[in-house]
């Protein structure tokens, strides 16, 4: 990794090598509150924000910049206009390009290859077969896409074949994403391409969806695909718009924590459970098809529906406000795999609602480690 791209970084290969291994895998909230991986003691080494998990706000916790070789105290690791968070969400590397990377601006395009210009003013034309991974733009509105959708002039990193140099293995438009691109606040209307968000100091926003942005959010209708229609009235949201057009939203966030609810089955229904509270009180909540259900079948496995509880059974579950102003399972467990007190102090390796931010997609699945803000105030947004 060249070091001339990090001359305004903390000197980090030296200095994380000389940390005790067992400091930089800390996880004790007492001693890494904002849950990024990284002790106080060596955030303090480092010069990050111990109360933030993400001090560059660039989208990568702290720990995991220092895993990566990125510098968790400059946004733009390698200086090439691109927030290292956007370069590891575009499949890019946030680290000085390597042997089989070509970064530059497009010259020119033909039906299938790219011609890309590089830093040095040299050029190198790259052939794209049907392999080739494409992460661009649907520019023309089609809802594929191909090299038609890429201009002269982007910015583009491209990861060639280890064994034929020529050849694309990956292609992905480097947009520079600007400071300001980002609306957060509570949805106060839903229409059905866009959004208005009321943000923390009143006024509000309009925020346009199309069908490149990411959606994340409860999948309320259990219909299996994120849609405006599983964003409610009063969700809070973040929004990281498009640079090009500061009215397009590229990704959507709903920020459902969920509230955990345990105790015993009081009736079931076709598509819901009443759930006995320890006061005594009753809680009724939906199940569709994207809860994760828990139950135990006739053969003891955790393969069982809703017809096989029986009143008594105890239960728990972690919940969101669903369409309605009903109360959606996001997942259910019950019997042995809720803990016999239906408190869910079960076996460990029984069930136990997911901790997450928010509803956990195909998506945000694969990022959920990356993903946590805990202890962190406003400044350490994760974008």
């Amino acid at each position: 990794m060249s070091l001339k791209h990090f001359t305004a970084a903390i000197a980090a290969v030296g200095l994380i090598a000389s940390l005790p291994a067992g400091a930089i895998a800390a996880k004790a909230p007492k001693t890494d509150p904002d849950r990024d991986g990284l002790s106080n003691k060596v955030e303090k080494r480092l010069g990050t924000n111990a109360r933030r998990a993400d001090t560059d706000r660039d989208k990568l916790k702290d720990g995991v910049e220092v895993r990566l070789g990125t510098n968790p105290r400059v946004k733009d690791s390698d200086s090439d206009g691109v927030n290292d968070g956007r370069e590891v969400a575009a499949g890019t590397d946030p680290c000085p390009a390597h042997a089989n990377e070509v970064r530059g601006a497009v010259a020119s395009v033909a039906a299938d290859s790219v011609t890309i210009t590089k830093a040095d003013a040299t050029t190198v034309t790259l052939t794209v077969n049907a392999d080739t991974k494409l992460r661009i733009p649907d520019t023309d509105g089609s809802g594929t896409v191909t090299l038609a959708d890429l201009k002269a002039g982007d910015k583009v990193g491209a990861r060639t074949s280890t064994t034929d140099p020529t050849l694309a293995v990956g292609i992905a438009v480097k947009r520079e994403y600007q400071e300001g691109d980002e609306v957060e606040g509570a949805v106060s209307a839903v229409g059905a391409t866009s959004l208005t968000v009321t943000k923390e100091d009143g006024t509000s926003a309009t925020v346009n969806v199309n069908a490149e942005t990411k959606l994340r959010a409860p999948d309320r209708d259990g219909s299996g695909k994120i849609t405006l229609a599983d964003i409610l009235v009063a969700d809070k949201v973040e929004a990281y718009m498009s640079a090009t057009d500061p009215t397009l939203a590229l990704s959507v966030k709903v920020e459902a924590k969920g509230t955990k609810v345990a105790g015993t089955v009081a009736a079931v229904g076709a598509d819901s459970v009443t759930i006995t509270l320890a006061d005594a009180t009753t809680k009724t909540v939906t199940v569709n098809a994207s809860t994760k259900l828990r139950i135990p079948a006739a053969d003891g496995t955790p393969t069982g529906t809703l017809a096989d509880l029986k009143v008594g059974d105890a239960i728990k579950a972690k919940t969101v406000t669903g369409a309605e102003n009903t109360t959606l399972a996001l997942c259910l467990s019950a019997g042995v795999f809720a803990g016999e007190d239906g408190r869910g102090r079960g076996p460990r390796g029984d069930d136990r609602p997911e901790q997450e931010d928010g509803p956990r997609t195909q998506e945000n699945r694969d990022e959920q480690g990356d993903d946590r803000r805990g202890g962190r105030g406003r400044g350490g947004r994760d974008r």
